[in-house]
């Protein structure tokens, strides 16, 4: 980046010209004249000055904008030469849920450090709406969200399907729902069939996650397809903190069927009920706008690979 970029940058950031220039290792007054330099040239000036402190002007906040997008390109433009060292170097940043980052991507993670064991990642824990800022600014490579997604420039690849349970303590049970419990300990493809909609299904205490959650989503969905509310006692903010608070019999929870799989409660009853809400993509989320680096692009495919072996679809 050109010296005068940089000058200018460093004196909105730390808000003096002498702090900046203490930063950039050049003094005060070479740095002053070459930012009064491009004020010159724009017939404007682009900070305000007050003692020993500036801001910046109407024009100076445009300049800052441009000055940030050549840093962008430039940023792009490094990471593209760094995948010449085959995967050396290199960092991943991934954005995820508690739900994704504790029972999805482990096994992931775990084959990638094995074969990459130089690549740094990053992995972030975080609501899914915050993903999808952060992938849209270029503060993640990728991200994992499950629901309608339309946002502009964002690709979305289909990457596993993922039913929703609802788990019920032994207290709440009910004796004629037997016949359709799931067994926990058979394959991942293994249903049973649905268990039908009484009013002691809409009866019984549920424990739901709070707001923003898709998964409550999906469940006031399917409650009011059925023009019914679902009996709230309590909320939690992650699915597994729901189904330890369900396990020490509470009220029932509804789970993804990955957090069964990993967790397989005891003394639990497991049951599908028949809604297309309970049953949800989750899709691969990637930035059209943003260069994906090979480091990146090696774990989405180590990642499809792996939920096509493992994971539904």
């Amino acid at each position: 980046m050109e010296n005068y970029y940089k000058y200018i940058y460093a004196a909105y950031k730390l808000g003096s010209f002498t702090k900046a220039a203490e930063k950039l290792y050049v003094t005060q007054p070479t740095l002053s004249m070459a930012i009064k330099k491009v004020e010159d040239h724009l017939h404007m000036p682009l900070f305000y000055r007050e003692g020993k402190s500036v801001t910046l002007t109407p024009v100076g906040k445009l300049y800052i904008k441009s000055i940030e997008k050549m840093m962008s390109i430039e940023t792009d433009l490094q990471a593209e030469i760094r995948d010449i060292e085959r995967l050396e170097t290199g960092t991943v940043r991934i954005g995820g849920t508690q739900y994704i980052n504790s029972c999805i991507l482990p096994p992931v993670i775990a084959q990638f450090i094995q074969r990459y064991p130089k690549i740094d990642i990053q992995l972030k824990e975080q609501e899914p709406s915050k993903n999808l800022t952060d992938l849209a600014k270029g503060k993640i490579d990728f991200c994992c969200n499950a629901g309608t997604i339309d946002i502009p420039d964002l690709k979305k690849v289909p990457l596993f399907q993922d039913q929703i349970y609802l788990a019920v303590p032994d207290a709440y049970n009910q004796p004629d729902w037997l016949p359709w419990e799931l067994d926990l300990e058979g394959p991942p493809w293994s249903e049973p069939k649905s268990i039908p909609l009484s009013d002691a299904l809409f009866q019984l205490p549920i424990i739901l996650l709070a707001a923003p959650s898709n998964l409550q989503a999906c469940v006031r969905n399917a409650y009011a397809d059925a023009h019914r509310q679902p009996h709230i006692v309590l909320q939690a903010e992650q699915q597994e903190t729901s189904l330890q608070l369900a396990c020490a019999g509470i009220g029932a929870a509804f789970v993804g069927e990955q957090m069964l799989r990993h967790r397989k409660p005891k003394a639990m009853h497991i049951y599908k009920i028949d809604h297309p809400s309970l049953r949800r993509t989750f899709y691969l989320l990637t930035n059209k706008k943003r260069y994906l680096t090979k480091a990146a692009s090696a774990f989405v495919a180590l990642w499809k690979k792996t939920a096509g072996e493992t994971l539904r679809l």
